[in-house]
């Protein structure tokens, strides 16, 4: 009988072949943007985007039903009225969540945002 040996070919991390990062998602989806809202002032953020508030406060509104992982914590919440500081937040839903700021408010979202 004949043997067949072989070996699985594998890209190396970061190159061009390896399946694991598309280039897209390198080039969109990385870098955390830095928002300072004054009072009252508004973003939306689109679903599945994260956020994390740095300082100040924020009231949360969404017109569908959302949830809001709270990843440094590990739990989640339906449609809660704001986040914890310093707490990596991933919102989940049918629609944007908007973000208002009470007083001024420093934060950083991934993602898409709309201003």
């Amino acid at each position: 009988g004949t043997i067949l040996v072989g070996a699985a070919y594998a890209a190396r991390p970061g190159e061009v072949d390896d399946p694991l990062i598309s280039l897209s998602y390198l080039k969109t989806g990385t870098a955390f943007k830095h928002v300072i809202l004054n009072d009252g002032e508004k973003i939306e953020i689109a679903p599945g985007e994260e956020f994390i508030l740095l300082d100040g406060g924020i009231k949360l509104e969404c017109v569908g039903d959302f949830q809001a992982y709270d990843i440094t914590r590990g739990k989640s919440s339906n449609n809660p009225g704001d986040v914890d500081k310093n707490h990596l937040v991933i919102f989940l839903g049918n629609s944007e969540v908007s973000i208002f700021a009470k007083g001024e408010a420093e934060c950083l979202v991934r993602g898409v945002v709309i201003e």
